[in-house]
């Protein structure tokens, strides 16, 4: 990029600057990384599976147990379904990781994220075990969720549903690792709904501004710091 004397003059070093090219960059490069956390969920599915002896037994067969299994099918088929079918989905729907992440893939993965609740439930209270794979799926998951609600944060349902995880993982604190996962992705979805019905420029109250929601005057100094957080054009706090 030429020296410009108009940035020079009011102090922007060049370098911090992000130009189209640098953004079409950024997009390619969240759909890759996006791709490649598919991967890493496939391996560990499949090797979750192996863990479970699922490739030298017969599931028509076997008769699992309700710890291992949903209505007779063992957990570990729903990763080894699962994973390959978020791959196949992002591989469409960013033309093999040269577009943008659809945001409608956050609709989708919020499944995978109700799911992995059930499966907290069953780690934390029934089972009252971990495993390291387990939970790596689990994460697996919330990292393709934010990679799509990162590459489309500028939109109102996506803004409310950063503030509703947000939220509602705070509040579940109080109820331990379970209660951050349940009440985060239920804030989560109630967020996004929020902001879905509210028209742009709505005067809905609420506490997940969208990005058509104008700027109000006699904000308390206490509201500062988190300007530029969600919209940017409203604080947090009234």
């Amino acid at each position: 990029m030429p020296n410009s004397p108009a940035l020079l003059r009011v102090g922007i070093p060049e370098h911090i600057l992000v130009l189209p090219n640098d953004v079409e960059g950024m997009a390619a490069s969240a759909s890759r990384a996006f791709l490649d956390f598919s991967v890493i969920g496939i391996i560990l599915a499949f090797y979750h599976a192996y863990t479970e002896s699922a490739f030298s037994t017969n599931i028509f067969l076997v008769k699992y147990s309700s710890l291992a299994s949903l209505y007779g099918v063992p957990y570990w088929l729903f990763g080894v379904v699962w994973f390959p079918l978020i791959f196949a989905v992002g591989l469409w729907s960013t033309r093999l990781g040269r577009t943008n992440l659809n945001k409608k893939l956050l609709i989708l993965l919020t499944v995978g994220n109700i799911f992995t609740v059930y499966l907290w439930y069953l780690d934390v209270y029934v089972v009252v075990a971990f495993s390291a794979v387990n939970i790596g799926l689990y994460a697996v998951n919330y990292v393709l969720t934010g990679l799509v609600v990162f590459q489309n944060r500028s939109n109102d349902a996506v803004r409310g549903f950063v503030y509703g995880t947000v939220v509602g993982a705070a509040v579940g604190l109080i109820f331990g690792v379970y209660g951050v996962a349940a009440c985060g992705v239920a804030g989560g979805i109630l967020g996004a709904a929020r902001n879905l019905v509210t028209p742009r420029g709505g005067s809905a109250a609420g506490p997940w501004p969208t990005a058509g929601e104008s700027h109000e005057a006699g904000h308390s100094s206490f509201s500062k710091p988190f300007r530029g957080l969600g919209s940017g054009r409203r604080h947090l706090c009234p």
